[in-house]
């Protein structure tokens, strides 16, 4: 599956097995993930403070929620990952007016589309696990700059690793892990 951001659609591609139902999502709509049901959820940002979940059926019926975000500036939608628990984690992307950045947040929404929790993981989220017994790791990618005071060339890597609930919300203070090798670097 994909999403079409141009036809603002859902396409089930034929891997020789015969493709799979679409689905039309309206805003900016973010990676599809097939759940466990053979379901796929597709989350998209519909404004600054709407997202919706959009969920196609193996029987190729659409279902959508809408969810309403705990925080506004909302600019796209990444993914919904399963909890564990009958419930979605949901990546979204948001822009931060008061200084001029972006970051990434991770809302938890119930099957009912309830929000249940939310927490701020950096500037952009690279992995989600979710464990046995409720445990919940994700990672953050964060920008550092090979000479001090924002110079020489910027870089990316995984600088954080925060512990978060299935509801969504922040379970530990996230532990921070620097860039290796010799660099002045600046923290984005």
């Amino acid at each position: 599956y994909y999403a079409d951001p141009d036809t603002h659609t859902l396409v089930g591609l034929d891997i020789g097995l015969g493709g799979g139902p679409g689905a039309t999502v309206p805003g900016v709509a973010g990676s599809p993930t097939v759940l466990l049901d053979g379901s796929v959820v597709v989350p998209s940002v519909l404004d600054a403070e709407h997202v919706q979940l959009t969920f196609v059926r193996p029987d190729g019926a659409v279902e959508t929620q809408a969810v309403q975000a705990p925080s506004s500036h909302l600019l796209s939608a990444e993914r919904a990952i399963p909890n564990g628990q009958g419930g979605l984690l949901v990546q979204l992307n948001r822009y931060l007016d008061w200084v001029d950045a972006r970051d990434t947040i991770v809302v938890g929404v119930d099957a009912a589309g309830t929000v249940t929790g939310s927490a701020p993981l950096g500037a952009a989220w690279g992995e989600i696990v979710v464990g046995e017994g409720g445990t919940v790791l994700t990672t953050s990618k964060v920008n550092y700059w090979t000479e001090p005071m924002y110079g020489g060339l910027p870089k990316q890597h995984v600088g954080m690793l925060t512990r978060l609930t299935p509801e969504g919300n922040q379970a530990a203070m996230p532990e921070f892990v620097g860039p290796s090798g010799p660099c002045g670097w600046a923290w984005d």
